[in-house]
């Protein structure tokens, strides 16, 4: 069979195509439980990002830090939720029940002009963009839509990460199994290098997340935007998704602020790219002097291609899985089989 394959590059081809479509089929159907598993490994990675910081300032053993770490993000959480909690689910309600309304100011608008008609003929009409139990995350269907659903799997996910983080090596000594025992020591330097490439992106992310976020709310406060909490929070948490997550977190603000009249707009469009472009000129250099830095159209590609295939989950995580792509490639095919020297990525050298 081998020597037939090699005698017939387009049989070898066809197998070869034939074998990848049959894991990607595979794949999308329990794509599901792989993304949980792999937020998991990144909570875990964020985790021991945070043990070894606190280890590093109180001395204590790594389970000791480890529980601490765990028991203030915990506090933290539960008083946020305490503190704002109220509030917000109020703001939240608010958003939800003002979204129609702009959307309707959108249609009368354009329904006064002939080209805009011919555009809402091509649009979905705002009954079918927000009823209720829809909306823009409409494509994630099945269990996980639910709001038991959507708790579990962050219960899931924050389990999975404390286990991961309070004893990897089992896990990483099952994986290393798998391969033969000559190839061990090189698997297990590229983990670590796949570890450290993901804990900087992830900090770097961290930090960009809470810098963009408190932006928002004070420069929406400042012009008295209603829901200014709700709106930044939006913002915080869908810049953990580089360049899609900051213009898809504009789209409420600019619909809350329609409501307001077109000078709001206007300042609401003003805060959005200045507060971008402070990101991208200011925060990103910074950061990327000791983050991960993945090209613009790398990323977007990614992020394209992952969420035709995978839709918002894979837009969520195209990212980290990106960067383990990369990795791989330098690794595995650059040093091993081309013999190549390549700076790998997310890789620090101990001067830096």
């Amino acid at each position: 069979m081998s020597n037939l394959l090699s005698k017939n590059p387009v049989l070898s081809g066809m197998l070869f195509l034939l074998i990848f479509g049959g894991i990607l089929y595979l794949f999308r159907q329990v794509f599901l439980v792989l993304f949980i598993v792999f937020a998991g490994i990144l909570f875990a990675i964020f985790l021991s990002a945070l043990t070894d910081l606190v280890q590093r300032v109180t001395r204590l053993p790594r389970g000791w830090s480890l529980a601490l770490t765990i028991f203030v993000l915990v506090l933290l959480t539960a008083g946020g939720s305490w503190l704002m909690g109220s509030a917000l689910g109020a703001q939240i309600t608010r958003l939800i029940n003002r979204l129609p309304e702009a959307l309707k100011v959108i249609e009368d608008f354009l329904s006064q002009y002939g080209w805009g008609k011919e555009l809402l003929s091509l649009l979905p009409s705002s009954q079918d963009l927000l009823p209720l139990g829809k909306g823009l995350l409409g494509n994630i269907t099945g269990f996980f839509t639910t709001t038991f659903g959507v708790l579990a799997g962050f219960v899931l996910v924050f389990f999975l990460g404390i286990y991961l983080a309070a004893e990897p090596k089992p896990y990483i000594d099952g994986f290393l199994s798998l391969f033969p025992s000559e190839r061990r020591n090189r698997i297990r330097e590229i983990l670590q290098l796949l570890g450290q490439a993901l804990r900087w992106w992830l900090i770097g992310r961290a930090l960009a997340m809470t810098a963009v976020g408190v932006m928002t709310v004070f420069a929406l406060w400042i012009i008295g935007l209603p829901l200014a909490t709700t709106l930044g929070l939006i913002v915080g948490l869908l810049t953990f998704i580089p360049f899609i997550g900051p213009t898809l977190a504009s789209v409420p603000a600019l619909l809350v602020a329609l409501l307001e009249g077109p000078y709001m707009v206007l300042w609401v469009v003003v805060i959005y790219v200045l507060i971008q472009q402070i990101e991208n000129q200011i925060f990103t250099p910074l950061i990327q002097k000791r983050a991960v830095f993945l090209p613009p159209a790398v990323l977007l590609s990614a992020q394209l291609l992952i969420g035709i295939l995978f839709g918002f989950m894979g837009v969520l995580f195209a990212s980290p899985l990106c960067i383990i792509v990369v990795i791989l490639v330098q690794t595995l095919y650059v040093q091993d089989v081309l013999g190549e020297p390549v700076k790998i990525l997310g890789a620090h050298d101990a001067r830096e």
